[in-house]
């Protein structure tokens, strides 16, 4: 299984973009995500709606929790169940401190409010240490059936989180998804390691991207996909992915 998330920018340029990528290398589904990297983007369930009737791959909402009050969460889950949407991508917030949801929270709400049939997605560190391995707990006993991971930039990382993911996950039905982040360049993987978003990128991939961006995230996506049967492809520059996806062309998977 493949699916992609691509940053939204505006109905038509979205249109072309997703009819692009989608020539060369078909999805199971898309996601659409909830203010990327902490920007306004085009709101995601309006976006999902808007693309919906335009492809025959699932388009998938996300919501995070990160400043919404409960009470807000829900008026935009009981907005997709009025548009007829059965599946959602949850995140949990940031700032749980301050009464933020955690994603095993917002599982629970996305599945009573959308119905037992529905469709949940939730993310996952990439490192399951035991409180990692807790929170998927969580995730899954309150109805997420996809858990994409956090990036993974070899394929060392990927295979050990598929281990202790089906060791987790096991007898539940709940499917893993290995994140594929692909990086441009030096300056975003400094930028990500001074954030502390919970995964680490190997200096071997960044000698790789600083000689050849775009082959050394083809050969990682190659070792990827023969590794692991599900991922999910992301990027921070829908650019850079469109370059790496058409040089993946006609492949499929």
């Amino acid at each position: 299984m493949l699916s992609l998330e691509y940053i939204p920018q505006g109905l038509e340029a979205d249109k072309n973009l997703l009819t692009s990528w989608l020539a060369c290398l078909w999805a199971d589904f898309v996601i659409i995500p909830d203010s990327p990297k902490g920007k306004p983007t085009p709101e995601a369930c309006m976006a999902a709606l808007g693309l919906r009737d335009s492809f025959d791959v699932r388009m998938i909402p996300s919501i995070a929790a990160s400043g919404r009050r409960v009470e807000r969460v829900e008026s935009l889950l009981l907005g997709l169940k009025y548009a007829g949407f059965d599946a959602v991508a949850v995140i949990g917030g940031d700032r749980r401190a301050q009464g933020d949801l955690d994603g095993g929270a917002m599982a629970k709400i996305a599945k009573e409010i959308l119905g037992k049939e529905s469709l949940v997605v939730c993310g996952s560190s990439l490192i399951l240490d035991t409180e990692a391995k807790k929170s998927l707990e969580k995730k899954i006993a309150n109805g997420a059936r996809i858990i994409i991971s956090q990036p993974a930039f070899c394929p060392q990382a990927a295979e050990r989180f598929l281990a202790e993911f089906e060791a987790v996950a096991k007898g539940s039905g709940a499917m893993g998804m290995v994140g594929f982040f692909p990086i441009y360049d030096g300056t975003l993987c400094a930028k990500i390691q001074a954030d502390s978003l919970g995964f680490d990128i190997p200096s071997s991939y960044q000698k790789a991207i600083a000689y050849d961006a775009l082959k050394a995230n083809h050969t990682l996506f190659t070792q990827l996909s023969k590794l692991c049967p599900n991922l999910h492809l992301s990027g921070a520059k829908n650019t850079f992915v469109s370059d790496l996806i058409h040089s993946l062309a006609p492949r499929s998977l």
